[in-house]
């Protein structure tokens, strides 16, 4: 199954269901049972999961597990124009990215200068075509602009 085109936010395509059931050099992880393509690796401390050579490549995003509800809870369809109004550092921007397959837009609001350099870093690293970081306030956005006409499903989570 694909998640975001060529190096996106986690592709499970690209490991083995060994890797994935524990069979992976020792490194056990498994499918988590509630969010689709999340890996769960063994706890803080029992694992070095920055040796996985799919997180040192950028291909797995590391987070925490209720980091990935707000984006499924949204759940945006494939060509879905969202706005993800506190956007930075990226890690929910990527898996809008990735539910809507790359379809579709998200303008990336962060008014923090440094963090929307981050945030565009992340855009760029995991191929998220679909997102474009806007720095800026989301609440100073003039919600009757065009570029808000499609806009279908807005993420508020800071």
């Amino acid at each position: 199954r694909r998640s975001l085109a060529d190096s996106g936010h986690v592709l499970l395509d690209w490991m083995s269901e060994a890797a994935i059931s524990g069979g992976g050099g020792g490194r056990a992880c498994r499918r988590d049972e509630h969010v689709p393509d999340l890996l769960v690796f063994k706890p803080k401390g029992q694992s070095d999961i920055s040796r996985v050579p799919m997180v040192a490549r950028g291909e797995l995003i590391v987070q925490q597990k209720a980091s990935c509800f707000p984006a499924l809870a949204l759940a945006p369809p494939p060509g879905s124009h969202v706005i993800d109004g506190c956007a930075a550092p990226g890690n929910k921007t990527t898996h809008l990215a990735a539910l809507m397959e790359n379809e579709g837009s998200i303008l990336a609001y962060e008014q923090d200068a440094r963090r929307c350099a981050l945030l565009e870093q992340m855009l760029r690293e995991r191929g998220a075509t679909c997102a474009e970081a806007v720095h800026g306030s989301f609440l100073d956005a003039d919600p009757l602009s065009p570029s808000f006409a499609l806009v279908s499903h807005i993420l508020l989570d800071p």
